[in-house]
């Protein structure tokens, strides 16, 4: 993504992304004033992500109750001129009824360990693990088909009171740096990296980082490692497990001016998801930065 759209101008804001923590969401909302002159994504466009998952179809205009693969993302009430879009964390491994076939249902691991070590199979619970990775996929799917159909601003300008703070672009794939994320930050959001000290850790962005992670895995007991900070220069990063999204290293900061935001080793829509929940509460932190400071 290189667009810039952002990075010399405010932009009225178009969508936006927060995270619900009380309901473990995260939301969409996008402005009617875009809304009106949206075109449906065609159904062909998804018609490969719908043969290779499987999923049962697609819903492609923001008019509908639901947008998305398998109607993943439910709109819901309308506020301060947006529409908003709800995308609850699925599950997507969890512990069954069923004995691990590993440790035969001790917990420990089979001969070969050291005596009394957990089974890394069944994390030492002795149940066999069972996942469904499709709810994630269709997720990830879905927000990637639309943050392409809404990466541009409109036109004519939307009747938003606030600029918009962040633009994604998202890869809807498994495997090795596949599930990418690229992102471009306005002028606020760069602002307020430039008012903080380096070396800036944010507790509450990487907190949300790991819960949702380890919602999406509660069968697994190590401790996932997430972390979100401000480094050296004034760049953002945020890690959840091998994966990272961060300030763009050949940008230099400065004021009044946007910036673009690359990843590494993000392998799994797992991983994006969470990436972009603590995203979304930077972008959370942004805007009540701003109503306070009015």
């Amino acid at each position: 993504m290189r667009n810039n759209f952002l990075k010399e101008r405010l932009i009225p804001c178009w969508y936006e992304l927060s995270f619900l923590k009380e309901e473990m969401a995260l939301l969409v909302r996008i402005h009617l004033d875009f809304i009106k002159n949206f075109k449906p994504i065609p159904q062909i466009i998804a018609e490969k992500y719908i043969k290779k998952h499987g999923f049962d179809g697609f819903i492609g205009g923001l008019n509908y109750g639901s947008f998305g693969f398998n109607g993943i993302m439910n709109r819901r009430d309308e506020k301060d001129g947006f529409a908003e879009f709800i995308i609850k964390v699925p599950v997507i491994k969890w512990l069954s009824e069923e004995k691990c076939e590993e440790c035969s249902g001790s917990g420990v691991c089979p001969k070969g360990a050291r005596e009394g070590d957990r089974c890394s199979y069944c994390g030492g619970e002795g149940k066999k693990t069972a996942n469904d990775w499709k709810p994630i996929i269709a997720i990830s799917a879905s927000l990637s088909l639309l943050f392409q159909m809404i990466e541009f601003p409109p036109e004519t300008n939307t009747s938003a009171p606030n600029p918009q703070l962040m633009i994604f672009r998202t890869v809807a794939e498994m495997g090795q740096d596949n599930s990418a994320i690229w992102a471009e930050y306005g002028i606020p959001v760069c602002n307020w990296l430039l008012s903080q000290k380096d070396n800036t850790e944010l507790p509450e962005v990487a907190r949300v980082v790991a819960e949702v992670y380890s919602h999406m895995f509660p069968s697994e007991k190590r401790r996932h490692i997430a972390s979100a900070c401000i480094h050296g220069g004034h760049r953002l990063s945020l890690k959840c497990s091998t994966g990272q999204v961060f300030t763009d290293g050949l940008h230099v900061m400065k004021r009044d001016e946007g910036c673009t935001a690359t990843n590494t080793e993000i392998d799994n829509p797992a991983m994006q998801f969470s990436l972009l929940a603590g995203l979304a509460v930077v972008c959370d932190i942004v805007r009540e930065e701003m109503r306070v400071g009015t």
